[in-house]
């Protein structure tokens, strides 16, 4: 993706587009089910704190599969970033206080809620 869209190539696009939904669709099930992303990646020498942060890893995926999606389909680059803090305040939301997985990694949650009042405040700022 990066080379085509380095080289103006005719199929950037295409392949920007590609990119986004594959990156989506592969980070679902690090968010949902982190265990069984564990396994699919038949990852070794794992220990209680991989699945939390598989759980990170896709919560990030999902993030940055969002703003490629955005922009890939043209819509404008600051409403972009707007709709991908929605996307951010929602995985960041789920990971951080809803995620079982997240827990036993043993991170104090509260200084946490800052990333979640930024990413409202940066989508309610530019969607609003």
């Amino acid at each position: 993706c990066v080379y085509a869209g380095l080289t103006h190539a005719d199929w950037a696009l295409t392949a920007f587009k590609a990119d986004a939904i594959y990156t989506i669709i592969c980070a679902i099930p690090c968010v949902f089910n982190a265990s069984l992303s564990n396994k699919l990646w038949e990852l070794k020498d794992t220990n209680e704190f991989t699945p939390g942060l598989i759980n990170g890893l896709g919560c990030n995926l999902i993030n940055s599969g969002a703003l490629v999606a955005a922009i890939a389909w043209g819509i404008d680059p600051v409403k972009a970033i707007g709709y991908t803090s929605l996307v951010s305040l929602l995985t960041t939301f789920n990971c951080n206080f809803l995620s079982p997985d997240f827990d036993v990694l043993g991170i104090d949650i509260a200084p946490l809620m800052f990333w979640v009042v930024l990413h409202a405040v940066i989508s309610a700022s530019i969607l609003l």
